[in-house]
C-alpha cells in the first residue's frame, strides 16, 4: 500500500539466508542450496527485467542506471556514461 503502490514490481524474489538466485528464470528452479562461490556484492543488488523493450545483448553495465532512470521517467544527467535501453 500506500502511494506508488501502482508502482511497485510485480515479483520481487529474496533468497533464504544460505541460498542464492541464479540468473536463468527459464530454468525448472531460481535457487539452490550449493557451495559457496564467492560472490562480491551486497543483499539486494540483483535486478531482473524482462520484456520485448529490453534488449538482449549490445548492452553495458553503465546503460543500467540511465536504463533505471528512463523507466521511473526520471531525467538522465548528460554527463552519465551510458544510455537508456528502453
Amino acid at each position: 500500500s500506500g502511494p506508488c503502490f501502482e508502482q511497485a514490481p510485480d515479483l520481487v524474489a529474496v533468497p533464504e539466508d544460505g541460498y542464492d538466485l541464479k540468473g536463468n528464470l527459464d530454468q525448472e528452479r531460481l535457487t539452490y542450496k550449493g557451495p559457496l562461490v564467492g560472490m562480491h556484492t551486497f543483499e539486494d543488488a540483483a535486478l531482473y527485467m524482462r520484456g520485448r523493450e529490453i534488449p538482449s545483448e549490445d548492452f553495458s553495465i553503465t546503460d543500467l542506471m540511465p536504463t533505471i532512470l528512463g523507466l521511473m521517467g526520471v531525467p538522465v544527467p548528460e554527463d552519465v556514461d551510458g544510455s537508456p535501453l528502453c
